[in-house]
């Protein structure tokens, strides 16, 4: 079975990028946790994106929440296209402070897709490919 085609929302790259840069300190256990996204990322979510997270309601329908090795992942599927765009990925405990700011990050984008008439609304989706 061929597995769905991941790109990354520009906050997910940023975390991504970052992530990898942290990994090239081999002292750190940065690298381990690099692993673990490359594992979501290319494994997880490209063959079960619908089962392996849960999915949100309300204004945020059509995202899906996956948490693994402390990390957070939110993202969007369609099927149609076998396309997942992840949204953002956060790090660390689960807390209202994370969910507030991954509510911001993610109606942030829906906003600006609804709105994606326009040249800059397709930025937040400029991004990269996984």
């Amino acid at each position: 079975m061929i597995g769905y085609r991941i790109k990354l929302a520009i906050p997910a790259v940023r975390f991504y990028e970052n992530l990898s840069n942290l990994a090239a300190d081999t002292e750190s256990g940065n690298r381990d946790l690099l692993v673990s996204v490359d594992t979501v990322l290319d494994t997880i979510l490209t063959h079960t994106p619908t089962s392996s997270g849960r999915a949100l309601k309300g204004f945020w329908t059509g995202i899906h929440w996956l948490s693994f090795n402390g990390l957070h992942y939110f993202y969007e599927v369609f099927t149609h296209s076998q396309m997942i765009i992840v949204l953002s990925i956060l790090d660390g405990p689960i807390s209202d402070d994370r969910m507030q700011k991954a509510a911001e990050l993610c109606s942030e984008i829906l906003l600006a897709r609804k709105a994606s008439l326009s040249p800059q609304a397709n930025r937040a989706f400029g991004a990269a490919a996984h």
